[in-house]
């Protein structure tokens, strides 16, 4: 079977078994947009190519995802990456910013703070956090998140 695409998309086809074993043809097409700082949303004048592999902040399997794969038999929705890096205002060094992110109706509100170090002893105990001009943004530098590796930047 050919595939024509007239869509200007990156596409890629494979096959999945679906919950009946039965053989689908899947096909995966990615737009990439862009907002402007007034919130305007465009398309991207070159679309990011279907990741077909998980991409991570440093080693696999140690520190946090950037990208995950695209190639998926079944998706309900779209994703919405963050890709960003926060930065203090005015370029002053701060030990922590609010950032907020917002898709359509969708928003999420979170607190950057700059990095600590953990003391373990009877308790376990975090340093104050070290001034940062920007500092970027991935699953990894969350609380809880990856234990090395953390600091790279995306």
């Amino acid at each position: 079977m050919e595939l024509i695409n007239y869509s200007g998309l990156p596409v890629e086809q494979f096959t999945a078994l679906d919950r009946d074993g039965r053989e689908r043809l899947v096909i995966v097409a990615k737009a990439t947009y862009g907002w402007t700082l007034d919130g305007v949303s465009r398309p991207a004048e070159a679309h990011r190519p279907i990741a077909v592999s998980d991409r991570f902040v440093g080693d696999q399997g140690v520190t946090a995802p950037v990208y995950e794969a695209d190639l998926a038999p079944h998706k309900r929705r779209c994703d919405v990456l963050l890709n960003a890096t926060a930065h203090a205002p005015e370029g002053r060094p701060v030990a922590e910013v609010p950032v907020a992110v917002r898709v359509g109706e969708w928003a999420k509100e979170f607190m950057v703070v700059g990095d600590r170090t953990w003391r373990r002893g009877a308790q376990t105990v975090a340093s104050a956090p070290r001034p940062f001009r920007a500092i970027p943004l991935h699953y990894g530098r969350a609380f809880g998140g990856s234990p090395s590796g953390t600091r790279d930047a995306v």
